[in-house]
């Protein structure tokens, strides 16, 4: 687990290429709800990941993990966020709504892990926070209460399951994804049949066109064991205040991909809260690595640690001393050195040694 630093390069890319598919994702999913109800859409995406254990093994977590991990993040949250999109509220919206499960992740954490944000992270948290109301005022007049309701509820177990996920600590995000997928289709496919009723299910499949297919494609492939696998595999490994905060960014995208794919009007007010988002997701990732690298670009020399800047001041004192030893003014002084080790070619060759491993550390 990494505390107090910056995530690497790669998992950075990581968490804002999650970050993208899942923006997108939101606009899917509408595409996708219309062919099929909701419950049976959730229910076909986790059948499809689960098929994918016959081929991958188990992780090395216990059980109860899996189930927990598969009910919150699986279950809760995708039955209850394409049942509030069925019910009316917009994907870009949905995708602003879902992000109340970063400050759900920030507390669940602290009370459970007692992992708390540095005061910069809250602060941004809080910017960001503000930056969502205000895209959420500009656009929430026509949304019902239940819809918005849902989706904050599928927020709340997203965040359960990330908490979850902290605590496990899988050794593989991706085994994570797909052995959890397990769970959830049991219990989808049975609220499916009692709520949407098995008549409606087999309709949706007789006139579900390619554009259907293609929607559970994305959300298989790209949004299930792609983009989450990824996710898993962060939280795993660095504390949730270093990872969740990127998905701040994910209704920014899922606006702009409303706007140009389903023709969601996109407001200046909207616009303004969307870079109240980035001005605070900025701040809580100033911590992380990514603006220190840009705002203050230190020397090789600062960035060593005390042991190493200490092994750059000996190599080249030692050399040094070796070569003022070689000198002709030295032979007086030091003359035991003539027959010693470092006489003739076995003393340049040791002095040739010793320069290009202090090189090779410089």
């Amino acid at each position: 687990m990494t505390r107090g630093s910056a995530l690497p390069v790669r998992h950075l890319l990581l968490a804002w290429l999650a970050v993208l598919v899942w923006g997108v994702n939101f606009s899917v999913i509408d595409a996708g709800l219309a062919n099929f109800p909701p419950l049976l859409f959730a229910t076909l995406r986790f059948a499809a990941v689960a098929v994918c254990c016959l081929f991958v093994p188990r992780p090395q977590i216990a059980w109860r993990w899996l189930v927990l991990v598969g009910l919150f993040t699986g279950t809760g949250q995708y039955a209850l966020l394409y049942l509030g999109m069925a019910a009316g509220m917009p994907a870009g919206l949905s995708s602003l709504v879902m992000q109340a499960q970063v400050p759900f992740t920030l507390l669940f954490a602290a009370l459970a892990l007692h992992e708390r944000p540095s005061r910069r992270q809250a602060f941004g948290i809080a910017v960001s926070v503000l930056g969502l109301g205000l895209v959420g005022l500009a656009r929430g007049g026509s949304v019902t209460l239940l819809s918005l309701l849902l989706v904050l509820g599928a927020a709340a177990s997203w965040a359960v399951g990330n908490v979850c996920t902290r605590i496990a600590k899988p050794d593989n995000g991706l085994r994570l994804v797909i052995w959890s997928s397990v769970v959830p289709p049991l219990p989808l496919l049975t609220l499916s049949l009692l709520h949407e009723g098995a008549h409606r299910d087999i309709t949706a499949f007789g006139h579900a066109g390619l554009g259907a297919w293609l929607s559970l494609a994305y959300s298989v492939v790209l949004s299930t064991i792609l983009a989450m696998g990824s996710w898993s595999m962060l939280l795993g490994r660095h504390q949730a205040d270093r990872v969740v905060p990127y998905a701040l960014a994910i209704p920014v995208i899922g606006f702009l991909t409303g706007h140009i794919v389903r023709d969601e009007s996109v407001t200046a007010p909207m616009l303004l809260g969307a870079a109240v988002v980035i001005l605070g997701l900025a701040l809580v990732v100033s911590r992380t690595g990514l603006w220190p690298r840009i705002l203050r670009r230190p020397g090789r020399f600062e960035q060593l640690g005390e042991s190493e800047r200490s092994t750059r001041r000996t190599v080249p004192e030692a050399a040094g001393r070796i070569h003022a030893a070689q000198t002709p003014e030295s032979e007086g002084r030091e003359p035991a050195l003539r027959g010693g080790e470092l006489a003739g070619e076995g003393a340049s060759a040791r002095f040739r040694s010793l320069v290009r491993r202090g090189t090779q550390l410089l």
